[in-house]
């Protein structure tokens, strides 16, 4: 059975069983045991998740904006809209790949750009002119090539960061790298109503849901204060 499947049978399972009566007979497992088994069920899906997360590559497919952050970025007001929208969108256009390497118990974050260094000067200064548009076309780069690469590679990988992250825990503007590092967030503190809630929440100190869609996509989201909830997805690569 597919793995993006299994995760939600099994919750479905385990809603089932939760609501199986405990009154038939003396040998009947009472709530609370029905309760628990379904909880650990539920632990199980959501660390093999994770841990086909952490053990895949995943290139960015698209970025889908909330509606509220969509339609903002329409109008005169809405400026952190159309940036967040049109960098995403240009970021995209660098076929990166994102790949996490275990060091204990902790994941690094890895991006890997597959351009030679004729097409990354090409795709950079495609990228300086949807960001800078008013610059124009200037045919060299304004700021160093390791600066460009620390904001294209975070925002490949920002949805992973915790909930307070700065910018420095996730790239080095210096060197262009990543230095975001996840842990795999401990569910076995939650009980089975916290669970049935927060099940998707993979990432310790990210209360986004992670998971993994119907059709294998990686589907990582990201809540603004402002615009709401928006969705990073991502493609399995070999």
């Amino acid at each position: 059975m597919k793995l993006f499947n299994k995760f939600n049978l099994m919750l479905l399972a385990a809603l089932s069983l939760a609501t199986i009566s405990c009154d038939e007979d003396e040998a009947t497992l009472t709530q609370g045991e029905l309760d628990e088994i379904a909880r650990q069920e539920i632990i199980e899906a959501a660390a093999e998740t994770f841990d086909l997360i952490t053990d895949s590559k995943w290139a960015p497919e698209k970025f889908e904006p909330s509606a509220e952050m969509a339609s903002a970025a329409q109008t005169e007001d809405g400026l952190l809209a159309l940036t967040t929208i049109t960098r995403a969108n240009a970021v995209l256009e660098f076929d990166m790949i994102v790949s996490f390497t275990e060091e204990n118990d902790m994941y690094k974050a890895s991006v890997e750009d597959p351009a030679t260094a004729e097409e990354l000067n090409e795709k950079l200064l495609a990228y300086q002119f949807a960001m800078m548009p008013d610059f124009g076309d200037l045919g060299f780069l304004i700021f160093p090539v390791e600066e460009y690469m620390a904001e294209i590679r975070g925002a490949v990988i920002n949805a992973f960061a915790f909930d307070d992250a700065k910018s420095e825990d996730i790239t080095n503007v210096e060197t262009g790298l990543p230095t975001l590092v996840i842990e795999e967030n401990n569910l076995e503190m939650m009980s089975f109503e916290e669970l049935l809630l927060n099940s998707k929440e993979l990432v310790k100190g990210n209360s986004d849901k992670i998971y993994l869609s119907e059709d294998g996509k990686l589907v990582v989201e990201v809540t603004d204060a402002t615009y709401g909830v928006s969705k990073w997805i991502y493609t399995s690569v070999k």
